[in-house]
């Protein structure tokens, strides 16, 4: 502190201004830093969620109204079914979707949400590393999934399966389908 003609003059304030406006710009910066940055990890999970969200979950007045307009169980099958697969699951495979099992696993589910008439909504998936290469990493799932009969009944199911992933342009995309377990239990089989 200087002293000028019996005054005193601080400087103290100025510089803790300055600090304090330091740390705030510090404290923005990295927020924005980290909350804009995913982990590998949460970005895998996501995708998985996703898919596995879109597979299973099926709502019984949609479906009852496309087999209604084909007049025959398998009619939509080629067209209007790998159409939807295409529009729905791009984002997620890095596959070829016609090559894959999954128009086979989306006709099974589509078939029993409207011989069953049931609608099936995913309410929980859980998703673990279970091993990991340079490129690729494979994930274990839980999927819980509920729907109610037309006796009124809930039914929830909880199964498991798991997918592998590659990163695709930055992203991660499901290569393979290693397991899949359908989301519904003591259905009656209609073939």
């Amino acid at each position: 502190m200087k002293y000028y003609s019996n005054k005193k003059i601080s400087y103290g304030g100025r510089c803790n201004v300055k600090k304090v406006r330091f740390l705030i710009i510090l404290l923005v910066t990295f927020a924005i830093l980290f909350t804009g940055c995913e982990s590998d990890e949460v970005k895998a999970e996501k995708t998985i969620k996703g898919f596995l969200t879109t597979l299973c979950t099926t709502n019984y007045e949609d479906v009852s109204k496309i087999y209604k307009d084909t007049n025959s169980t398998r009619a939509f099958y080629p067209n209007y079914f790998l159409e939807q697969l295409n529009k729905n699951f791009k984002q997620y495979l890095s596959i070829d979707i016609v090559k894959s099992d999954l128009p086979e696993y989306r006709r099974f589910i589509l078939e029993q949400s409207n011989i069953q008439k049931i609608s099936i909504k995913v309410d929980k998936i859980t998703v673990e590393k279970y091993t990991s290469e340079e490129d690729k990493v494979v994930y274990n799932y839980t999927l819980n999934a509920s729907y109610v009969k037309p006796s009124k009944e809930k039914v929830t199911t909880e199964t498991q399966g798991q997918l592998t992933l590659e990163k695709v342009d930055n992203e991660w995309k499901i290569c393979f389908i290693n397991e899949f377990n359908y989301p519904f239990k003591d259905f009656e089989n209609p073939y």
